[in-house]
């Protein structure tokens, strides 16, 4: 969409375009980027390990039977330790994940029952959406609740 309009016409002309419903199409066809991730793809063996409380590099040394786990800015832990700490960083995304879920399911259902919805296949896009985020809302809240082991050295 192209737009010509003088300096003096442009500011009237974004209050009416801001004004303006815009129906965005809602697709659930998958992108390059989805492709990508979910056809083939095989999670790897870590290159390296990156420290729970910073994100930097951690090197492993072993102090005779005790394995220690140090990043370059100084933060230290055991092998058990360093376990606890990837398990609560891990928690933390893991919930904030299922709270963006969750949020999804409400934005969709608003969307969809608003009152200026331009039609019924959108009004059916925008539900089909919720329901596709509540389901997967639902497999991630069960990972949340799942038990985990935690071996004991």
């Amino acid at each position: 969409m192209s737009i010509t309009a003088a300096l003096a016409e442009i500011p009237a002309l974004l209050a009416r375009l801001a004004a303006e419903a815009i129906e965005l199409p809602v697709t659930t066809q998958p992108t390059e980027e989805t492709i990508e991730m979910n056809g083939d793809y095989v999670l790897h063996r870590p290159i390296a390990l990156t420290c729970p409380d910073c994100g930097g590099a951690v090197e492993r040394n072993q102090l005779g039977t005790l394995s220690q786990y140090c990043c370059h800015i100084g933060h230290v832990f055991t092998g058990a330790s360093m376990v606890a700490a990837q398990f609560e960083q891990m928690e933390k995304g893991v919930e904030a994940a299922l709270r963006l879920m969750n949020e999804r399911v409400e934005v969709c259902r608003q969307m969809a029952e608003r009152p200026d919805v331009p039609n019924e296949a959108s009004k059916a896009a925008w539900l089909a959406a919720m329901e596709e985020a509540e389901q997967r809302a639902d497999a991630m809240s069960e990972l949340v609740s799942a038990g985990w082991l935690s071996p004991e050295e």
